[in-house]
């Protein structure tokens, strides 16, 4: 049996066949063009942690330039966070990094608090208390009510957002006492919500869900100058459990591109080093251009 079919007809077979076609080709361009950004991003961050921040920048600009053509809002926030990092730790232009954190929480897609944290973070530190509180409150506005009833990440990340911000403002020790309530949660999360079990875990058993929250109570511990010698003993001890910890870190709720905090990831290098009787400290910021 055949079928006749009209050149109008054909044509219009052909067409929607070529249309598939160019359809499935701008795809496989758009995978391509992904997978580019998500590679420089991951140069960048591996240029940073080696000390290269030109090139790290240059890797985050390229990553940034790929987010935009292809509107990529996670790549973008991503790109313009390490940025932020890199200005930051290596460059010690602070004005910079904190308009590309702003940026980048402007990019932010919904449900990711990565950018909106690390600003949260920078703005503390810059003294900046109520904005950084005003940004926390709206940032977690979805789930503040469930902390710390909900053992999830997002708790997690909402506490040691609130610790930083008490830590900026001189309350050491509420500020420990949060994160201490926040180890408590990523325990429960590493032993499966085993209640008993996560309170019988040593302080100084480290795993990927407290990997973080156990480094900034150990750096608060040997930081703070109203909690006395006992804790700066019991901050090094904790410190050199992070250092000498196999597992790789977790935190927050942007699965993609992880948490790069290249600061903390710098004074672990260096405190390694320390332990291991070597000299590679965190090499003080250049002066800002």
């Amino acid at each position: 049996m055949t079928f006749a079919h009209s050149p109008r007809r054909l044509l219009h077979i052909a067409s929607l066949v070529f249309a598939s076609i160019a359809g499935a080709n701008t795809a496989l361009l758009a995978q391509s063009e992904t997978e580019r950004g998500e590679i420089a991003w991951k140069s960048g961050t591996t240029f940073a942690l080696q000390g290269n921040a030109d090139s790290a920048l240059a890797s985050f600009r390229a990553a940034r330039t790929i987010a935009l053509a292809i509107t990529d809002s996670s790549l973008l926030s991503a790109a313009l966070r390490g940025a932020a990092e890199v200005q930051a730790v290596y460059m010690g232009c602070g004005d910079s990094s904190l308009a590309l954190l702003r940026a980048a929480d402007k990019e932010s897609r919904d449900g990711d608090r990565a950018g909106g944290l690390l600003l949260v973070r920078r703005l503390a530190a810059l003294g900046k208390i109520a904005e950084a509180r005003q940004l926390h409150t709206a940032l977690f506005a979805d789930i503040k009510d469930d902390v710390p009833r909900s053992i999830s990440r997002e708790s997690i990340t909402y506490l040691t957002g609130l610790a930083a911000i008490q830590r900026a403002a001189g309350q050491h020790t509420t500020a420990l006492a949060t994160l201490q309530q926040a180890r408590s949660i990523a325990n429960r999360l590493a032993t499966g919500d085993d209640v008993e079990k996560a309170a019988a875990m040593p302080v100084t058993e480290i795993n990927s869900k407290n990997y973080w929250v156990s480094f900034e109570i150990a750096d608060l511990m040997l930081s703070s100058k109203t909690r006395g010698e006992t804790s700066r003993v019991d901050g090094k001890a904790l410190m050199d459990a992070v250092a000498n910890a196999t597992d790789e870190p977790e935190e927050g709720n942007e699965r993609r591109f992880g948490a790069f905090r290249l600061a903390d990831r710098l004074a672990l290098k260096a405190w390694r080093c320390t332990m291991n009787g070597e000299k590679c400290p965190v090499p003080p910021p250049r002066k800002c251009r």
